[in-house]
């Protein structure tokens, strides 16, 4: 039976490379329009636990659902439910706007008849319909990042899974960008962020995971959190927890 109230849900997760564990039993759940934020040192497992969520790679052990679909047994459901922005955008530079996101509508299977109005909507959500005919190589870096969103949002997905998306950002196109995902976040769109920035998960997210090590050592709404460690910054309480397994 499906928990309505569940957009992603993480239990036992293990992936191993040989002898090295990348990931060791991590379990989650991510609820219907939370912000969930996921930090941790480089080594950490962040990446390799996106590239899971997202069914770019299989997990060793355990079972992930998303929207009610588990991703061993029905990852085509599962890609049609999540949207994935990273600090590459994975757009087509010599096309338009436009043209990219007809070309990602098309690849997610929305019908031809439907494609132009999701393609408007996407656009006005960040922005950018004033530019819908420019080419992608004319736009800066905040700019491109934005149509990213559009193109992970174009077919309406339950999940918007944000992966270190303001590397290389500066600050006026970051703050845009918090904007940008606070909005969208408070429309209803459930939203997982993993960031090496504290104070960006800080700022923008509800709860927050920090792993180290392949495993969750700290689990918590923010402000909880802060109660939990009162004589601490943030920063210093993830450098607490953390400190055994950094990497340089």
């Amino acid at each position: 039976m499906r928990k309505h109230n569940i957009t992603l849900e993480v239990s036992n997760l293990t992936k191993k490379y040989n002898d090295f564990i990348a990931i060791d039993h991590v379990n989650f759940t991510v609820f219907n329009g939370e912000f969930l934020g996921l930090l941790g040192p480089n080594g950490a497992g962040k990446t390799t636990l996106v590239k899971i969520i997202s069914a770019a790679i299989k997990p060793s052990e355990g079972i992930i659902t998303i929207n009610g679909h588990k991703i061993h047994e029905e990852p085509g459901e599962v890609k049609k439910s999540i949207g994935v922005v990273s600090h590459n955008s994975y757009l087509y530079e010599e096309l338009t706007a436009y043209e990219n996101l007809e070309f990602f509508g098309k690849i997610y299977g929305i019908p031809s008849k439907e494609l132009d109005e999701h393609i408007k909507w996407a656009l006005e959500s960040v922005n950018l319909q004033h530019r819908s005919h420019d080419a992608v190589s004319t736009f800066s870096r905040g700019m491109k990042q934005r149509l990213s969103i559009a193109r992970a949002m174009i077919h309406h997905p339950k999940l918007l899974i944000l992966d270190e998306p303001t590397v290389g950002l500066d600050l006026q196109s970051k703050n845009i960008f918090y904007d940008l995902i606070k909005e969208i976040n408070k429309s209803g769109s459930t939203i997982f962020l993993t960031t090496h920035y504290i104070l960006e998960a800080e700022t923008l997210c509800d709860r927050i995971i920090i792993l180290s090590r392949g495993k969750v050592v700290l689990e918590g709404k923010v402000t909880s959190i802060k109660e939990q460690y009162p004589n601490m910054t943030f920063e210093d309480i993830y450098l607490e927890v953390t400190k055994s397994g950094a990497k340089l």
